[in-house]
């Protein structure tokens, strides 16, 4: 059975806020279900990256995985607004530019 990066962000989200499990349990089931024979992870390189950087940095799983995703298809850079993530390898920080103002002509 394979379990995509979406299966697998979604998991983590439902886990977390609608049965209020801890971190530390979540990061515990996905380890062991990447030991199950059973199952295939879409670039379980990411996922295992991701798991490494989650289970003691102040970054969300989804961002963590983001980036390991992105770093194994071989982005050099992946630009995000979540200032705690920027500092994850391969992460910059992005930044909106003001929008312009309008003159009201009257």
């Amino acid at each position: 059975m394979l379990v995509s990066l979406p299966v697998l962000l979604e998991t983590e989200w439902v886990l977390r806020s609608r049965y209020e499990v801890a971190p530390e349990t979540i990061l515990r089931l996905f380890r062991g279900a990447l030991e199950a024979r059973e199952l295939a992870f879409e670039d379980e390189a990411a996922v295992e990256e991701a798991l490494f950087n989650w289970q003691d940095g102040p970054i969300g799983f989804a961002g963590c995985l983001i980036m390991a995703h992105n770093r194994q298809l071989g982005c050099r850079s992946t630009a995000t607004f979540d200032t705690r993530a920027a500092r994850l390898p391969g992460a910059s920080k992005a930044w909106l530019a003001p929008a312009p103002t309008r003159r009201h002509e009257g």
